[in-house]
């Protein structure tokens, strides 16, 4: 081979080698100072919790469309790792905002002083909403226990109930974060959530609407914190529902009272008229009894295929579970040895 095609055969792999890092540099450019999609929001409060990496923030944003699902990121934090390094803390997120200023702002080494806002696994809307509303921290805006001001400060078009819509999770925020803005992104998060459930859910289960499913796993959540018990109380749920036959949850009567009435006097109640006596009325409550954990959502579309129609707790923190009312009357006779 000739000196001269020597020379032509490197001018030309370093031609290409150019042209290949000009194109890299110049889309790395574009893409990092490709604006964030938030043109509904004059601001969006973000929150980025410990357990977070840049990779699950990522992610995160990817599924809101807040940014593009792209290679060229993941690119920029291999050339510049401080970006990996963030911070747990709420951020505002303003439409004019660059990728790149994103991940400086998330990056940033000023840490304020976080506080905790904790919905528990099972509580009701109104329990929450009365700790929420005598926070200290947060800038309270308006009453959030108005629950008709609530929906219109929140947006919310459709009419299903409020109860079981805001995502069980500890929520941390900066001193005057607004209410509004924890309460947005807690019922976002459940929204996001339970959607993505619904769309994956079994077939033909009988719910006319996502609400429904959440309804069955509010009652889900109060009768078992069992997570294998779980399914198999849904398909007892389901097995009642499509039988035509009443729920008869105990935990629907608690609700429906307000959670004031003493176990005790829950026989007493049994024949009582309310709208959540599910030993009177036919089909799931009107609403949502509590606030679902994740494991209730998901037993709640995925129950396990059973014969089970009726169970009993067995004073050892778990339940005994059967296929007819003959098989149950036993159950509880040998539990509480009664004749």
């Amino acid at each position: 081979m000739s000196k001269i095609n020597v020379t032509k055969i490197f001018t030309t792999i370093l031609y290409i080698l150019y042209i290949t890092v000009l194109y890299s540099a110049t889309k790395l450019y574009q893409e990092a100072n490709t604006y964030i999609n938030i043109k509904n929001h004059k601001q969006l409060a973000y929150i980025i919790s410990p357990q977070q990496s840049i990779n699950d923030v990522l992610n995160n944003l990817q599924t809101q469309n807040i940014i593009n699902k792209n290679f060229w990121l993941y690119l920029l934090l291999q050339i510049n790792p401080d970006f990996k390094s963030i911070q747990a803390n709420i951020y505002y997120l303003k439409p004019n905002m660059k990728i790149i200023n994103m991940l400086a702002l998330f990056h940033r080494k000023q840490i304020l002083q976080q506080y905790a806002m904790v919905l528990i696994e099972g509580e009701t809307l109104t329990h929450f909403l009365k700790r929420f509303n005598h926070d200290p921290y947060l800038k309270h805006t308006f009453n959030a226990t108005n629950l008709i001001l609530l929906r219109k400060k929140l947006n919310i078009k459709d009419n299903y109930p409020l109860e079981g819509r805001f995502s069980a999770a500890t929520y941390f925020y900066t001193k005057n974060t607004t209410d509004l803005n924890l309460l947005k992104i807690m019922f976002s998060k459940m929204n996001n959530e339970v959607q993505t459930i619904w769309t994956k859910r079994q077939k033909n289960l009988p719910y006319h609407n996502f609400y429904e499913m959440i309804i069955a796993a509010s009652i889900i959540e109060k009768e078992t914190a069992n997570i294998k018990e779980k399914y198999i109380i849904s398909s007892i749920l389901m097995n009642r529902l499509k039988k035509h036959m009443k729920l008869q949850m105990d935990s629907t009567i608690l609700y429906g009272t307000n959670n004031k009435t003493n176990m005790k006097l829950l026989p007493m109640l049994l024949k009582k008229q309310n709208k959540y006596n599910t030993y009177i009325i036919y089909g799931l409550p009107p609403s949502a009894i509590s606030t679902p954990s994740k494991n209730s959502l998901l037993a709640a579309a995925h129950p396990i295929k059973s014969d089970f129609l009726y169970f009993v707790a067995d004073k050892k923190g778990k339940h005994i579970f059967n296929k007819n009312f003959h098989a149950h009357k036993l159950t509880i006779k040998k539990i509480y040895k009664t004749t």
